[in-house]
This record gives structure tokens, sequence and C-alpha cells, in this order.
């Protein structure tokens, strides 16, 4: 823990909630801890960079997937309310008037997109994906020191807690307690 205060900038460190030898840490990550940084660092950018842009990815082509699906819903009932409502000009006669299932089936396809919110989840995680790809590509893999790879945990990680953040306002969820990161 001191030698991480010593490659850590002033002020950027913060008081750290889970000590060394804390049950959230495990033997293996004990391990890794005692490690070479070079080790700790392709470690990092494995097991934590790559999974969380392999998540956000998942999240965002998700995200895309649902918001699509609900439009085309909105756009299929809209033609066939519209195909019944020319059917009834054309034949006044017809006993079929489903114009007002149709136009409720698209209006809720509409309200349940927005409540959801895809959109703008794809659009939050796929910027996610590229400030972690940044952090990846010029500060993790290129830190030249142990101290720069540090300032890059905390580059990181604070993209990823950021995002969770802003996912848990957007999705009216109350915050969790925070585990405080420890060195890698």
């Amino acid at each position: 823990m001191e030698r991480l205060a010593t490659l850590v900038p002033a002020g950027s460190l913060r008081q750290l909630q889970v000590g060394l030898n804390s049950e959230e840490i495990t033997a293996y990550m004990q391990q890794q801890r005692e490690g070479d940084w070079g080790a700790r660092r392709t470690l990092y950018v494995r097991e934590r960079i790559e999974d969380q842009i392999e998540w956000y990815g998942r999240k965002a082509t998700q995200n895309n997937r649902y918001a699509r699906l609900w439009f085309l819903a909105a756009l299929a009932t809209q033609i066939a309310a519209a195909g019944f409502a020319c059917q009834l000009i054309l034949r006044p006669e017809s006993h079929w008037n489903l114009i007002s299932f149709f136009t409720t089936v698209a209006a809720s396809s509409v309200g349940w997109s927005q409540a959801k919110r895809h959109e703008e989840l794809q659009t939050t995680y796929q910027l996610a994906v590229g400030e972690l790809i940044e952090i990846k590509e010029s500060q993790v893999a290129t830190g030249g020191t142990e101290a720069e790879f540090v300032e890059a945990i905390v580059s990181g990680e604070g993209a990823i807690s950021r995002e969770h953040t802003v996912w848990q306002a957007k999705c009216g969820a109350a915050p969790k307690r925070r585990i405080r990161p420890t060195s890698i």
C-alpha cells in the first residue's frame, strides 16, 4: 500500500476501504499484486479493460437490437392501422375496424422503447467502449513505468465507475455500497 502511495500523484489516491487481508481480496489477487508490474499490466489489460470493452460492446449491440425491434414494431403496426383506414375509406360497409387496436400497439411500442431508453443506452455504452479503448491503447499498454501504469489504472477505473454511475442515474437505481479499488 505504501508503494502505491508513492506511485500515484498526490491527491488522486483515495482512502482505501478494503484492507489487504480482507475476504474480498482473494489469495490469487494478492499473489498477482506481489508480481512484477509488467505481468500485472498484462493481467489488468486482459482481465479488466478488455473484459469491460467486451461487456460494454455487447450491451451496446443488445440495446441497438432492442431499439430497432421496437421501432419496427411501431412502424409495422402504424402501417397496419393505415391499411385498415384505407380499407374503411374504400369500403365503409366493412366490419373490420382495427385502427384503434393497431394505433394502440404502435403507441405502446414507442412508449416502451422510450421508457427503456435503448437508443440512449446504446450511445452511452458505445462511448464507454471508445473511452476504454483509448485508455488501453494510449495509457495502459504504453506506460513505460509502474507509476504511469498506476495512473492508467486510475483513469480506466474512473471511466468504468463513471459509466456505472450514469447507468444508475438513467435507470433510477440507488447507488450500491462502493468498494474502492486497491493496487493491482
